[in-house]
């Protein structure tokens, strides 16, 4: 069983500008060995930035990077013995699949015999072990992807670096194909940065999550800690929090939401009593009450989509936007779109920022 205590990476102090625009900003963040973190984030918030600079497909930044007690900054890429696995496969169409999962051995000058070993140990892990004679264009999108990531194992990296890995392949097949990279991960041991915008997708593989922002860490927990207790209102929308909900303060720690009052995270602990906030609400966490109810608000049903287990509601209750609630399918299988419906917010705090 991996332990993940031992500091594997250590990035300290990143700053990295293009231009007059800083991509990061005195970004530090430690991986411990054999961990999977995963970073999170919208388009420009500088996670692939950092998986670049990891990998020293850029050299130019200040800060310094530790890999395994050495300090790696300014080494060049084929130096770091690092795997890499991208968005686009990267495989050589002329090669098979055991000529490209050997490419790397083959370049360190290791035997023939090794090569093919440990190309045909690798290709039986990814189940691929019927495929080795195989070219790339045989193989569907989801066997390519893990096809590169046997060619980033092969050469026992220090570290796996992923790049957006899942975000060329379809719903279906991205999903068996995070299950595998985790399972492989785990079953290799090897520490693991996995950049992603999805937050599924994250939430699914990491043993951390951090969420990104304008080059900065918002937050880095493991996925239970970062869904239950996000510690921003940035870091809370990139999990889940999709609804936003005019309310105000009504006192220390209180805020009005709808016709309730209900617990305030500590983020709104400093808000003036009075003060017009947003309040951000999970789709779960409201609950379908009786009409008569003390606290509870009726709205109107003017969307419904059945997604298996759970049924997502657009409900109407008088506000800018929809409210989107999320019921079990059970639950909502006698609602229908006009129907009213009366709701409470279920949790025992919500998340507030300023208007």
């Amino acid at each position: 069983m991996i332990t993940k205590t031992e500091t594997a990476v250590s990035l300290s102090n990143i700053a990295k500008h293009y231009g007059s625009v800083a991509a990061l900003h005195d970004f530090s963040l430690d991986i411990a060995s054999g961990e999977l973190v995963a970073l999170l984030g919208p388009s420009g918030c500088g996670k692939t930035t950092v998986l670049r600079i990891l990998g020293g497909l850029d050299l130019e930044h200040d800060g310094n990077i530790v890999v395994a007690g050495t300090d790696i900054t300014g080494m060049p890429s084929d130096k770091r013995n690092m795997g890499m696995v991208f968005q686009a496969y990267s495989l050589f169409p002329n090669m098979t699949v055991e000529e490209n999962v050997e490419y790397g051995l083959r370049v360190r000058k290791v035997s023939v015999a090794e090569r093919r070993k440990r190309s045909a140990e690798l290709l039986e892990m990814v189940h691929l072990g019927h495929r080795g004679k195989s070219l790339p264009h045989q193989l569907s999108g989801g066997q390519q992807q893990r096809v590169a990531l046997a060619r980033a194992l092969a050469i026992s990296p220090k570290v796996l670096l992923l790049d957006e890995p899942l975000s060329a392949l379809d719903a279906q097949v991205r999903v068996q194909i995070r299950e595998e990279i985790r399972r492989i991960q785990l079953e290799t041991g090897t520490t693991t940065l996995f950049v992603t915008h999805d937050q599924e997708e994250a939430m699914a593989v990491a043993d951390r999550v951090g969420v990104m922002n304008l080059g900065q860490l918002e937050q880095i927990d493991s996925p239970a800690t970062l869904y239950n207790n996000p510690k921003s209102p940035f870091a809370a929308s990139f999990v889940g929090i999709t609804n936003k909900i005019p309310a105000e303060i009504v006192g220390s720690g209180k805020v009005k939401i709808l016709n309730q009052v209900v617990s305030v995270s500590e983020y709104a602990g400093k808000m003036e009593n009075g003060a017009k906030v947003v309040a951000l609400v999970r789709p779960e966490n409201f609950e379908m009450v009786s009409e008569d109810q003390s606290g509870s608000t009726t709205g109107r049903v003017v969307t419904k989509s059945f997604l298996g287990p759970m049924t997502k509601l657009g409900v109407e209750l008088g506000i800018p936007s929809l409210v989107s609630v999320n019921l079990t399918s059970s639950d909502a299988r006698k609602i229908s779109i006009g129907d009213s419906l009366s709701l409470v917010v279920s949790s025992e705090s919500v998340m507030v920022d300023r208007v």
